[in-house]
């Protein structure tokens, strides 16, 4: 006989001890009433029983009683391993620091008791912006059109009308 498709996966369940109580009884109520399921029920705890595993020897026992002090052990020398690797490097990286600290200090080079005063500093600012100043106001061109320096030349002041602006004075004609 077959078992019902309804508790196929239930049997199995049950056979391993796997079910909750208001399954487990659902099932033992059905085993009551189906001889298929009942057949299909013996064979797998048969099955499951043959595959079973063998109880723990003494030695497996104790190993696994100490597994949890070897985890802890362990763990705290990772954590101690870590907290000294923090340590030296905290103390390596200070170590460089001071050795810095001493070589600046020690090494020659701008001294800093003669260092420039202050008010040098404001002068030069001072100066420079007094530099930008006269460039930002000098006009470039100014030297190519000033007329009024040459002996020969006319200036803008003495030209007369036309028939000075069509003199060959002004005309740049090659």
């Amino acid at each position: 006989m077959k078992p019902c498709p309804d508790y196929e996966v239930l049997l199995t369940l049950h056979a391993s001890g796997a079910l909750e109580p208001a399954e487990q009884a659902q099932v033992q109520a059905h085993l009551a009433t189906c001889a298929g399921c009942q057949s299909e029920a013996r064979q797998l705890t048969g099955v499951l029983g043959q595959v079973a595993l063998p109880p723990p020897t003494p030695l497996e026992e104790a190993r696994q009683e100490a597994l949890p002090r070897q985890v802890v052990s362990r763990w705290r020398r990772e954590q101690v391993k870590q907290a000294m690797r923090l340590r030296n490097g905290g103390a390596l990286l200070a170590l460089a620091a001071a050795v810095m600290l001493v070589l600046t200090v020690t090494l020659p080079g701008k001294d800093p008791s003669r260092a420039e005063p202050l008010s040098t500093a404001g002068v030069v600012t001072s100066e420079t912006e007094t530099l930008f100043e006269q460039w930002a106001s000098a006009d470039p061109l100014q030297d190519e059109l000033d007329l009024s320096g040459g002996e020969d030349e006319a200036g803008w002041d003495e030209l007369d009308g036309d028939a000075d602006l069509a003199s060959d004075d002004l005309l740049f004609l090659p």
